[in-house]
C-alpha cells in the first residue's frame, strides 16, 4: 500500500539480522554444563525418551538472556496437536542465563513433536506460536534426540531498525556428543537427526509466526561424512 513500509526477513526468529552485527564476548567459552530436572537426575527410566537442547550466548546482545523452547506433541498424519486445550507443552528451559553455553536434558513421552513456540525472559506461556510453520522432531522410545542449540535475543534492534525478539538456531551435533561423553549410559541413546521443517498446526490466541531450520544447517548435514547417529 502507498505510504506503508514493510520490513520482513525470510526467517527472522531463527536467522535474525542484528543491526551492527554481533559483538563477541571477551571471555572464552567454557565447557558446557549439562542440566536435567533437579528432582530426577540424568538417568532415563525404561520407556522414557528425552530431548537435548543447547543454549548459546556468544555475544553481548544475547548475554544474560533466559530462554525456553516449547514442544507440542504432534500428529503428523493429520497435522493436529495431540495435546488437549489447556494442557501445558513440554518446555525446554535454560538453566543459567549467565552461562555462555549450557545444555538441558528434558524427558518426554516418545512421539512426534513440533516446535510450538518460544519465550525469552521470565517463564510463562510462550511469547509466540510457530503454528504457521515449525520444525518437527521424532523421538523414539529410549532415545535422546538433540534438537538444536539456540541463541536468545530479547528486544534487540534489527537491520530494519525495529526492536524484535529472536531465537537463533545453530546445529552443533559434535558439541552435543561431547556434552554426553562423560555419561556412557546416555551417549549410546543420542540421536542427531536434524529436525524437519514444515509442520503446521492450529494457531492459538497469541502472536503467530513461522520458524525454520536454516538452509546452512541442512547443507552442513548433507555434506557431513556418513556415520552412526
Amino acid at each position: 500500500m502507498p505510504g506503508m513500509a514493510v520490513f520482513a526477513f525470510a526467517n527472522p526468529f531463527a536467522e535474525p539480522r542484528l543491526k551492527g552485527g554481533t559483538s563477541a564476548v571477551a571471555a572464552p567459552v567454557p565447557s558446557a554444563p549439562l542440566f536435567a530436572e533437579p528432582d530426577r537426575g540424568l538417568a532415563l527410566a525404561p520407556g522414557d525418551a528425552a530431548v537435548l537442547v543447547g543454549f548459546y550466548r556468544p555475544d553481548r546482545a544475547s548475554a544474560g538472556t533466559s530462554a525456553q523452547v516449547s514442544l507440542f506433541q504432534f500428529n503428523a498424519p493429520t497435522g493436529a496437536l495431540a495435546h488437549r486445550d489447556g494442557e501445558l507443552p513440554v518446555r525446554a528451559r535454560s538453566h543459567n542465563r549467565k552461562a555462555v553455553l549450557e545444555y538441558r536434558l528434558v524427558r518426554l513421552p516418545p512421539g512426534d513433536y513440533a516446535f510450538g513456540g518460544a519465550e525469552l525472559g521470565p517463564f510463562g506461556q510462550p511469547f509466540n506460536s510457530f503454528c504457521l510453520a515449525a520444525p518437527l522432531v521424532r523421538v523414539a522410545p529410549g532415545e535422546i534426540a538433540y534438537i538444536g542449540t539456540f541463541t536468545p535475543y530479547s528486544m534487540k534492534r534489527m537491520e530494519h531498525g525495529r526492536l524484535a525478539d529472536a531465537l537463533a538456531f545453530h546445529w552443533r551435533p559434535e558439541e552435543a556428543r561431547a556434552v554426553l561423553a562423560g555419561h556412557p549410559e546416555l551417549i549410546l541413546r543420542l540421536s542427531t537427526r536434524l529436525p524437519e521443517n514444515g509442520a503446521s498446526f492450529p494457531c492459538r490466541a497469541r502472536p503467530v509466526a513461522a520458524y525454520a531450520i536454516p538452509a546452512s544447517a541442512t547443507a552442513a548435514v548433507t555434506s557431513a561424512p556418513s556415520g552412526p547417529n
